[in-house]
């Protein structure tokens, strides 16, 4: 009698392991196969995240990279020198400042640049509370950049960190300039050559030459004219944070109306999950009725 019952203990404990397993099988399969459709479609998809405001960067001031804008310059203009008389420079100030009132600072800071003629080149407000970030960039004359640098500085708050630095483009505006004296003197020299063409091949050779020289001599253009805006004007990044002080108890008003709706479709998401698992039951059914009939069937005849 003894030995019926052992036996009947470790065929229910078997049989129980035994579907456990098959399930769980089944659902990691499934699993695997639904997270390899998904990592398929994003990398087909070929979407990009977006740059995080991190200390000392900010929106409008970084290169394609998501470095700082001083190294995008300088990775992105030519470094040969020529000789020149007058230094270029770009000139940028980083201001990073905790305050208690935001609003206020704003108001406050909108005033200084009204007050020294400058200018939003971007500004990037985000969250709230005491998670509420602001980061705004000011363009202003070179001429007044320490006025406006200082008066930044003298802003009521918690300063966390400020700086400047400055570029010297100099070497890139004397190189840049050569070589346009240089793609000029070559265009004249083949509009003289264009001149004397006497056959339509000589022409169209020239004319592909000459659309070669004025392309550059475009692009050398466009380049001395950003930097030039960018040594007549200087720029100051202010990164501006909540204090503790300043933060409230509550930055979330409560909303009874939300907390239902949220807790109606937690209910629901519940009741999707409760049913799935009922049909992954029924199927599996037979699956398990496969080991567990037989050892029915076996333990009767053991009985008889």
């Amino acid at each position: 009698m003894e030995s019926k019952k052992i036996l009947k203990i470790v065929t229910i404990t078997v049989l129980s392991l035994f579907s456990l397993f098959v399930i769980i099988v089944a659902g990691l399969w499934v699993y695997q196969g639904r997270s390899e459709s998904m990592i398929g479609s994003e990398e087909g998809s070929g979407v990009v995240g977006a740059p995080d405001i991190q200390n000392g960067i900010f929106p409008g001031r970084t290169g394609s990279d998501g470095i700082s804008y001083d190294e995008y310059v300088k990775q992105n203009v030519v470094t040969e020198s020529s000789g020149s008389e007058d230094p270029s420079i770009i000139k940028t100030g980083y201001v990073n400042v905790a305050v208690d009132d935001i609003d206020a600072t704003l108001k406050s800071l909108q005033d200084i640049r009204k007050q020294f003629d400058g200018s939003y080149v971007s500004m990037y407000d985000t969250g709230k509370g005491k998670d509420r970030v602001v980061a705004i960039t000011i363009k202003v004359e070179v001429t007044k950049f320490e006025d406006l640098y200082n008066s930044i500085k003298e802003l009521s708050g918690e300063f966390l960190s400020s700086s400047i630095s400055e570029n010297d483009v100099t070497e890139t505006v004397q190189d840049l300039e050569a070589r346009l004296k240089n793609y000029k003197s070559v265009e004249k020299q083949l509009l003289e050559i264009l001149k004397s063409a006497k056959s339509v091949q000589d022409t169209l050779a020239v004319h592909k030459e000459l659309n070669e020289v004025r392309m550059n001599i475009e692009m050398i253009e466009t380049n001395l004219k950003s930097i030039s805006s960018q040594t007549d004007y200087s720029y100051v990044n202010v990164y501006i944070t909540q204090s503790s002080t300043g933060a409230g108890l509550s930055d979330d008003q409560w909303r009874p109306s939300g907390v239902f709706k949220d807790a109606a479709r937690a209910l629901v998401e519940f009741g999707k999950f409760f049913v799935s698992a009922l049909i992954w039951f029924v199927v599996f059914i037979p699956v398990v009725a496969l080991v567990v009939v037989p050892v029915v069937l076996i333990q009767k005849r053991a009985k008889k």
